[in-house]
């Protein structure tokens, strides 16, 4: 009722009208040779929008002014939609205008409003009006339809366009109003049109792009980007953007706008929670109870019921669900990633993949996926593949951070291996410029060490000992450093003034070693005898030589034998027993050498002279 209030006091409005320069300027947007291509592309919002036809040629065109540079405002706005658009000189002819058609009858609408005297037709025709207002403040809008279409196109000024326009909006035919209002618009000045020309075009183009929303989600989004060039961005729109972006598959925007919007809203709510099943944002499903009543929900609880039980941690549960969901849904993504999750959760890497390596297609939170299974498994190569990809859409973390430096330390590994000490130093600082740690201070240090640059090494290793002062390797590299670099003074000032007896022992070992290596037998063996609680290979393997050149050969095997077999180790036990005369033990002792390991020949013959058989 207040609408049709609303309509009768409109009525009551004055009529303006401009003059339209018939040579002048425009903007010419688009031509084609087919008529049905333009009108598809045609915006009626612009002033004096039509298609001409010239020649051949179909034209849209906008504006009409006596100046171009009244028009060069609006040529930015147009070449958003028209990229092709220029000013141009421009005659305005009515004649060939083809669209709207309400153009070629615009004169005969301008003469008639100026005509005061009417004859007996335009008498009858102001009577049939009078008749037609009357249906319409009853509601009567179909039989106002037929009584209006019955008067002469001869007939048809201002009034009568905007009755039609009018009774089209109540029959619901939002095209027929759109183009009406749209054309009245731009001829006249009145702001009642431009409101019910809006109205109209707004609820038409609705029309189509819920008409459109999953058969052809392309369009629907076309026509909805130009709704929101004329029209305030409302909830409504909101939501049918929303949808079709999940019918395009671009879950990432639908998710931006719906983090925004009230999701009390039980449309709102249901999109939202297939948007996060589809991004594989299970986390943000807080609480999958609060979902329940949603359709989504509905048509896929078992799915739900799983990823309730992967939320409670009950992962055994939560796989018998998604597997049965599974049976059914092989290639739907969302069930591939919460399986994958839940193999992940019991450490099952290798079947994480499995349900991974379905997805067709990986959004952010699927890569960060996937590059974290490819991080518990060492496999730094493919997951900086992924955090070059991840970077590529604009993602960055600190596991980005984490494995593009071991990735560069893995590089730098490598080079080491080669001896190409120059690219693994690279290597490794370009890791340490990402994040200097543990890591990557003691790769520098091993490849200073290499290089025989034992200040930097021991730098690094100092730096590193700062990080982790109780690191066992870390101790014991910077003790090899001060004794390779003949620093003793300073090798025994860190041993003893560290906490662990490991370090200690250590120095110690290396003092042994360094007077052995100086034939000075009695001191290597003191040095050891300092050495607490010490089972190491390394211990007893020293221990076991250093007794061999003290002539105690019981020492030499008591010590060896706790070592893991090795080509000394078997040279040094054989001369031990032979020295102890045991030679059947030595004899075949010296056939297991000769069978498992080179040896060199001057060695060989120097065991067979000491065995005595030196004729073999």
């Amino acid at each position: 009722m207040k609408l049709i209030l609303f309509i009768l006091i409109l009525l009551n409005l004055t009529f303006a009208n401009n003059q339209i320069p018939k040579s002048g300027y425009c903007i010419q947007a688009l031509s084609a040779t087919k008529k049905n291509y333009l009108i598809k592309k045609f915006n009626s919002s612009y002033k004096y929008a039509r298609i001409e036809k010239i020649n051949n040629y179909y034209v849209i065109r906008f504006f009409q002014e006596k100046q171009p540079k009244e028009l060069k405002k609006y040529l930015k706005k147009i070449k958003k939609e028209y990229t092709s658009a220029f000013i141009r000189k421009c005659d305005y002819i009515p004649e060939r205008i083809v669209y709207p058609i309400i153009y070629k009858n615009r004169q005969k609408i301008k003469k008639q409003k100026t005509v005061h005297k009417y004859t007996t037709m335009h008498k009858d025709v102001n009577c049939t009006i009078n008749d037609i207002k009357q249906l319409i403040a009853k509601g009567e809008y179909q039989k106002a339809n037929e009584l209006i279409s019955k008067i002469p196109k001869i007939d048809e000024r201002e009034e009568i366009f905007y009755y039609k326009g009018l009774i089209a909006l109540k029959l619901k035919n939002y095209k027929k109003a759109c183009n009406i209002f749209s054309v009245l618009s731009n001829l006249f000045n009145n702001t009642k049109y431009q409101y019910l020309s809006k109205k109209a075009c707004y609820i038409f183009n609705i029309q189509n792009i819920k008409k459109n929303i999953k058969d052809n989600p392309a369009l629907a989004l076309d026509l909805i980007n130009k709704i929101e060039k004329n029209y305030s961005y409302n909830n409504e729109l909101k939501k049918y953007k929303v949808m079709i972006y999940l019918n395009l598959a671009k879950y990432e925007k639908a998710y931006e706008l719906l983090k925004n919007m009230d999701r009390q809203n039980e449309d709102i709510k249901n999109l939202y929670l297939m948007d996060l099943v589809e991004l594989g944002k299970f986390d943000e499903i807080r609480n999958v109870e609060d979902y329940k009543k949603c359709d989504f929900y509905k048509n896929n609880k078992t799915f739900f019921i799983a990823l309730e039980n992967y939320k409670n941690k009950k992962y055994n549960k939560a796989y018998f669900y998604a597997s049965k969901y599974y049976k059914h849904h092989q290639n739907d993504k969302a069930i591939n990633l919460l399986l994958a999750k839940i193999m992940l959760k019991n450490m099952q890497i290798d079947n994480a993949f499995i349900y991974l390596y379905n997805i067709d297609s990986y959004n952010i939170s699927d890569l960060k996926l996937l590059r974290k299974l490819y991080y518990y498994e060492y496999d730094y190569k493919n997951a900086f593949d992924i955090v070059n990809e991840l970077e590529k859409r604009g993602y960055s973390d600190e596991m980005n951070d984490e494995i593009t430096k071991q990735y560069y330390l893995l590089k730098a590994y490598k080079e080491i291996k080669n001896n190409n000490l120059n690219k693994a130093l690279n290597y490794a600082k370009e890791a340490n410029d990402i994040k200097s740690d543990i890591d990557t201070l003691s790769v520098l240090g091993e490849i200073y060490e290499k290089m025989k640059k034992y200040n930097l090494a021991y730098k690094n290793f100092h730096d590193a000992f700062i990080f982790e002062p109780k690191n066992i390797y870390i101790n014991k590299k910077i003790l090899d450093i001060l004794f390779e670099s003949n620093k003793l003074a300073d090798a025994k000032d860190f041993a003893m003034n560290s906490n662990l007896q490991e370090v200690k022992n250590y120095y110690f070992i290396l003092l042994s070693k360094k007077y052995l290596k100086n034939n000075n037998f009695v001191k290597a063996n003191k040095m050891l005898s300092y050495v607490i609680g010490d089972n190491s290979n390394d211990y007893y393997y020293l221990k076991g030589r250093i007794c061999f050149y003290l002539q105690n050969y019981k020492c030499v095997i008591n010590n060896l034998e706790k070592t893991f077999d090795s080509k000394d180790k078997i040279y040094y036990l054989i001369r031990a027993y032979n020295g102890l005369n045991n030679k059947d033990k030595a004899k075949n002792l010296l056939a297991y050498l000769k069978k498992h390991y080179k040896i060199n020949n001057d060695k060989l013959i120097g065991l067979y002279i000491e065995l005595g058989e030196l004729k073999k």
